[in-house]
């Protein structure tokens, strides 16, 4: 573990360990209502989308999505990186979906 010098990693790991413990454990007691966050999620790939200055490449969206999808198959015992990696790919979806309604949509340019 990358250390500052001292006892700080050690402390720090320490404080990392139990962020992590916490957040597992709240996300067991929000397991029945976790799904309602699903749509949050993909929204908010859309709206990382909206306020670029250019358009990405067309395949950002597909490439993102595909790394974490492996990634949350990876972390299937995770609890914690799991639904991280979940979120993350829905968010990448909704990413990829705006890409693909704007390249759908795309007026010929005069």
């Amino acid at each position: 573990m990358f250390s500052l010098g001292g006892s700080f990693g050690l402390a720090s790991s320490a404080r990392l360990g139990a962020l992590s413990a916490a957040i597992s454990k709240l996300l067991e007691a929000v397991r029945e209502r976790s799904v309602l966050w699903l749509p949050v999620a993909f929204a908010s790939g859309i709206e990382l989308y909206l306020p670029l200055p250019s358009e990405p490449l067309w395949w950002s969206g597909a490439a993102l999505s595909v790394l974490f999808g492996f990634g949350a198959l990876a972390a299937w015992r995770s609890s914690l990186l799991l639904w991280l990696c979940l979120a993350l790919l829905l968010s990448a979806l909704g990413f990829a979906n705006a890409r693909l309604r704007a390249r759908i949509v795309a007026a010929p340019i005069l």
